[in-house]
């Protein structure tokens, strides 16, 4: 049942600012209503009809704190007007007030209440053990993988803020920079990380895209996010029949490596790489350990330049490619184009990505010696020379063979997913634990930090 805070105007007393004409007074708010999503306990449309048209903006806050208001977008011009307020905290007192904006006057009505409700209790069992209130000043986005998942936001109060109801399982979710989450979902017949739909959603819960891609004949994986225009960046699958008798194989092995598609809202296909163009798979010996998974693409994201950086996880190796030509320029790790000292290597790495320091920065799931490491780098690209930057020790209870990521916050701290550890880290910079959740079966795949200004459905005035 949808619950609804109805409010009967007369009689009213507003706030009127700048009114010039006698039609501007209390009785141009016909209507106000506050309505529940019915699905979701942390969204509320805020229904306002208006005898003159003109646009609105709510402004709201939490009771127990007055001096934090927040507001809206303005609405279209009209005099019907939904707005819909999102990320707000669960089982709190709101309040919140209209104002109108017209071709001759403001007015503002006074405060009206609205009640959030709990998070659902299956949305992700988490439980902060050590929390620093002081460790996160932004978001936290995170998903939860089962058979019909969600994904969710966790602000700087170490609350859930925001979710949103995924038709599948969801294997890995990516904040995008128009402000939405980008999400891969498929079902327990996919490979872990792998998934046939990708959505995007907006803090309103509106889907603004849905590709099929198995209509298409794709399999996603890994990785979803969008190029530095707005088009859908993906890992898929790409497999080869080979003759592998040279090496001890079947005259007819199927091989199965990765590549990167992208295609634009419709689905159309616009870019195409694979592996098996760039690198021999006889030339790996390694090959027939794992034909089915050869590289194991882990990660996807762009350089400051505009090139891709892509992780392959059983090479120990991040391959910058080149985003017109395919081509790549270069690899770095193990057995790379860098001079890198033994002990920086990383093995099984995750999330590679640019920092907002500029580094290169990954989380370093350390397989071979079985110690996890957040590191970054900085590189010099013309000479072919890498310096570390950040690197951070992680406990032996936090190791964690697959999956992972590491991100820096706007603070300097660092947030760490460990998820065969079942934990989220907040590290300072000289890697002491300042915040420790603690996430139930399944774990979310990987933990993005969100900035403040990214949730912008509503801003502090």
């Amino acid at each position: 049942m949808i619950k609804a805070y109805k409010f009967f105007l007369l009689p009213c007393i507003f706030l009127l600012v700048n009114c010039g004409q006698d039609t501007c007074q209390e009785s141009v708010f016909s209507n106000i209503e506050a309505i529940k999503h019915k699905d979701n306990n942390l969204r509320f449309d805020i229904l306002v009809e208006t005898s003159l048209p003109g646009r609105i903006r709510i402004n709201y806050w939490q009771d127990n704190n007055k001096e934090n208001v927040f507001s809206s977008a303005l609405s279209a011009d009209s005099v019907k007007h939904s707005v819909v307020l999102s990320a707000l905290s669960p089982e709190k007192n709101y309040s919140f007030s209209v104002a109108l904006e017209t071709a001759d006057c403001q007015i503002e009505s006074k405060p009206y209440k609205f009640v959030t409700g709990q998070v659902p209790a299956n949305l992700t069992p988490l439980t902060w053990g050590k929390f620093d209130s002081t460790a996160l000043n932004g978001y936290l986005l995170l998903q939860r993988r089962t058979p019909r998942g969600n994904v969710h936001l966790i602000n700087g109060n170490g609350e859930i803020v925001w979710y949103q109801k995924v038709e599948g399982m969801v294997k890995v979710s990516h904040w995008t920079e128009r402000n939405t989450a980008l999400v891969l979902y498929g079902n327990d017949q996919h490979k872990n990380s792998a998934g046939g739909d990708i959505v995007e959603y907006n803090l309103s819960g509106q889907k603004l895209l849905h590709l099929n891609l198995e209509e298409k004949g794709y399999t996603a994986h890994h990785e979803v996010g969008l190029d530095p225009v707005g088009n859908v960046v993906m890992l898929i699958y790409d497999t080869r029949i080979m003759d592998l008798t040279p090496i001890g194989g079947k005259a007819n092995q199927s091989i199965t490596g990765d590549g990167i598609l992208i295609m634009d809202k419709t689905g159309k296909e616009l870019w195409k790489w694979s592996v098996f163009d760039h690198k021999n798979p006889l030339s790996d010996p390694n090959l027939l350990e794992h034909p089915d998974d050869w590289g194991h693409a882990n990660a996807l994201s762009y350089d400051s330049d505009g090139n891709i950086l892509l992780s392959m996880r059983d090479w120990n190796q991040v391959w910058k490619v080149n985003a017109k030509t395919g081509e790549v320029i270069w690899k770095f790790g193990q057995d790379g184009d860098f001079g890198l000292d033994r002990d920086l290597y990383f093995s099984g790495q995750h999330a590679i990505h640019v920092n907002p320091a500029g580094h290169y920065m990954l989380f370093d799931n350390g397989r071979a010696e079985r110690k996890s490491r957040v590191l970054s780098f900085s590189i010099d690209e013309a000479r072919f020379v890498a310096k570390p930057q950040m690197v951070i020790d992680m406990q032996d209870e936090f190791y964690a063979d697959r999956m992972g990521s590491a991100y820096l916050m706007d603070n300097d701290n660092i947030v760490v997913c460990s998820p065969r550890a079942r934990s989220i880290l907040v590290f300072s910079p000289k890697g002491e634990i300042l915040c420790n959740a603690y996430v139930g079966i399944p774990e979310p795949y990987r933990v993005e930090f969100v900035r403040s200004s990214d949730v912008t459905l509503s801003k502090p005035d």
